[in-house]
């Protein structure tokens, strides 16, 4: 019948996966506003000068922008391996499930979080709309998907999607958001 210990990893309840959540959650939260700014702060790079010069908000906004090209980074590839490799979770079978699938959903709930608090301390550099609707409704699709198990194999298809991320962030570290590659990856 398999290996009994196998079959517990695979029957993980939603309980776990919300403590799986709220661990990223605490993880990109450190990472945005504890880790990246004692190492700008230190840094006598260019970057770290910037950063020291440069308004609480903007600073914020800085680590905020690394934290999401990390998860995009760990997205797109966790999000790949999903749709092409995971021989458990298929697009023909809406009900198939794995937990790289979940751990990649929870993973994502918890920097979605994250960016939340971070979008209430930014908002007077402009631009929240978008995000928070990109973020709401990116929630409330892996939220119903973590609950039911259906369609876990879209989800993770529409996380293929951050992988323009670090395109859209460098046009804010930039200030070239007005050109149509901008709004195309928005």
């Amino acid at each position: 019948m398999g290996d009994p210990t196998i079959s517990k990893l695979q029957s993980f309840g939603f309980s776990f996966w919300l403590c799986n959540t709220a661990l990223w959650f605490v993880l990109f939260l450190s990472f945005t506003y504890k880790l990246q700014p004692w190492f700008l702060q230190k840094s006598e790079s260019r970057l770290g000068k910037w950063y020291r010069r440069e308004c609480t908000a903007n600073q914020i906004n800085c680590t905020s922008l690394t934290s999401s090209t990390l998860h995009a980074i760990l997205t797109f590839f966790a999000g790949l391996y999903i749709v092409c490799f995971d021989p458990n979770v298929t697009w023909e079978f809406p009900d198939s499930t794995s937990n790289i699938l979940k751990w990649t959903q929870s993973m994502s709930l918890g920097y979605f979080l994250a960016d939340y608090i971070v979008l209430v301390h930014t908002r007077e550099l402009g631009g929240t709309g978008p995000v928070l609707f990109h973020h709401t409704s990116a929630t409330a699709a892996f939220l119903v998907s973590l609950w039911y198990n259906k369609m876990g194999w879209y989800s993770c298809f529409r996380l293929l999607s951050e992988f323009s991320t670090p395109f859209v962030n460098f046009s804010h570290y930039t200030n070239f958001k007005r050109n149509c590659h901008f709004f195309v990856n928005l």
